[in-house]
């Protein structure tokens, strides 16, 4: 049985108002009066939907891993895509989701330590990298003596360090350009930095 539009809307309405608490304060920051109050809602109702703050933040943090890490696997399993195509698309694909949600990194990461055992049994490819059809794309470059012969890991460090680091430095890009429209110059420079990352990564991997 269908559960009433009434009751769907207000379980998203908690989860809108746990995701942004959580992304601004963590797990450990945030009390579920904190969202009662975001969602204006009382706790009674919450804890009706949710039962209780380790339940509610599993369904965010499961959202949030899959915001940030998902798209990026079916990018680098997708057999349509060649391997320079899929670095592009991914660093893409990493930029557009920090652009809308640019505390999403820093949440994620924050919280790993203490939910590594969650990331690994939901995406279990990040720690199983040979498997990779990307991986299987680098190997035959490498025999072919197109690309260089880095530990595929290498690549997705620097694939992704170099996508998020900007995002993590944001709170002091908007002191540096305080009294500017700091929002316009981060969005111009982010622009730059995706081309430039690309750049950089194609240019050390492809063999010329």
């Amino acid at each position: 049985m269908q559960a009433p539009t009434e009751d769907l809307s207000t379980e998203e309405k908690i989860k809108e108002a746990a995701r942004k608490i959580f992304l601004q304060k963590g797990f450990a920051g945030t009390k579920i009066r904190d969202i009662a109050e975001e969602a204006n809602i009382n706790i009674a109702l919450m804890n009706y939907y949710f039962r209780s703050k380790e339940k509610l933040f599993e369904a965010i943090f499961q959202e949030a891993l899959y915001e940030l890490l998902g798209k990026t696997l079916q990018i680098l399993n997708d057999t349509n895509l060649s391997f320079e195509g899929k670095i592009r698309a991914v660093v893409a694909n990493d930029m557009a989701v920090m652009r809308k949600n640019p505390l999403l990194p820093s949440f994620v990461f924050a919280e790993i330590h203490t939910h590594v055992e969650k990331i690994v049994k939901d995406f279990p490819q990040i720690i199983d990298t040979n498997n990779l059809h990307f991986a299987q794309q680098h190997a035959e470059g490498v025999q072919l003596g197109k690309y260089r012969n880095i530990h595929i890991d290498h690549i997705f460090s620097m694939m992704m360090g170099m996508s998020i680091q900007p995002f993590l430095e944001k709170p002091f890009w908007e002191v540096q350009y305080a009294g500017q429209d700091a929002e316009k110059l981060f969005e111009e420079f982010i622009a730059n930095h995706e081309k430039i990352v690309v750049e950089m990564l194609l240019g050390y991997l492809i063999i010329k």
